[in-house]
């Protein structure tokens, strides 16, 4: 089975969309255990934070940001990554999933692929589901 840490942005596009997007699906293949995903504290806060807030709530009411939470938080795997030594981020925010990404030797599957240094295992949502389920998209 394979192993995955989700940026943050993949979650919050599964959650906002109305469509079955790569995001959708991937999440979805989280929930039903069958990718391992990975979290982190800083991770799992940082979901917690942005799936909260007030300027979302119309298209991701608490209620169901509370419920893909308490998801993840059983279907996900804990991880702590070591600090990581790459010199330097785009976003200094991202390093989070990358430092957990290699800690797990996951793909780290996001949206904003230009933040991370080049790696094969950093990956979009799209291209991540072509790659591993090339016959369903």
């Amino acid at each position: 089975m394979l192993s995955v840490v989700l940026d943050t942005n993949v979650i919050f596009s599964a959650l906002y969309s109305q469509h079955n997007t790569p995001p959708v699906k991937i999440l979805d293949m989280v929930f039903s255990k069958m990718l391992i995903a990975y979290i982190s504290k800083p991770v799992f806060d940082e979901y917690a934070d942005v799936l909260n807030r007030k300027k979302f709530e119309k298209r991701i009411p608490k209620e169901k940001a509370a419920a893909a939470l308490s998801y993840i938080l059983s279907a996900a795997k804990y991880a702590i990554p070591p600090t990581s030594f790459f010199p330097h981020f785009t976003d200094e925010t991202d390093r989070k999933f990358y430092d957990l990404a290699k800690a797990a030797d996951a793909y780290l599957i996001t949206g904003n692929i230009k933040h991370f240094p080049k790696n094969n295992k950093i990956i979009t949502p799209s291209d991540f589901l072509k790659t591993f389920l090339p016959y369903e998209n």
